[in-house]
């Protein structure tokens, strides 16, 4: 549902803006746990936050996104961002698979990002649909 509603909303809806600061955590959690990319941290950050926006416009309940809804939110401003290029872009991060973004997440917790809850964990992410599935698949014609 969050992944239509992102799409339904690119471009003709202002979205409100929460403002985060989110490099420092990133940064914070990009030395501490070299094996992702800082601008993956950065991007998670960044995912939450355009989540909570667009799921919850009511503030008290801006701490319940579900591990699906901001993996599907990060799949969706993947495709948006980067389009084609999303699997090469998450490869020099270092991320592989839905996993990597539980374990992510948890990192960012620990230096205390906004949105990073501890139920956020790598388990919840790892039984969801593959990387590849949910970015590359839009991007494949149909055979004819």
């Amino acid at each position: 549902m969050l992944y239509l509603e992102l799409n339904r909303m690119s471009s003709r809806v202002r979205i409100p803006h929460v403002k985060v600061d989110m490099y420092e955590p990133a940064e914070e959690a990009a030395l501490r746990h070299p094996e992702y990319h800082q601008d993956f941290y950065a991007f998670l950050c960044e995912v939450i936050s355009t989540a909570r926006n667009i799921a919850y416009q009511n503030e008290a309940t801006h701490n319940n996104l579900s591990s699906s809804d901001i993996y599907l939110s990060f799949c969706s401003m993947m495709q948006n961002r980067f389009g084609p290029l999303a699997m090469a872009v998450l490869s020099f991060w270092g991320v592989k698979n839905p996993g990597d973004i539980g374990k992510a997440l948890c990192y960012l917790g620990e230096e205390n990002a906004p949105g990073p809850r501890k139920r956020h964990k790598e388990e919840n992410f790892e039984n969801l649909p593959a990387l590849e599935l949910m970015l590359d698949l839009p991007f494949h014609a149909p055979s004819l």
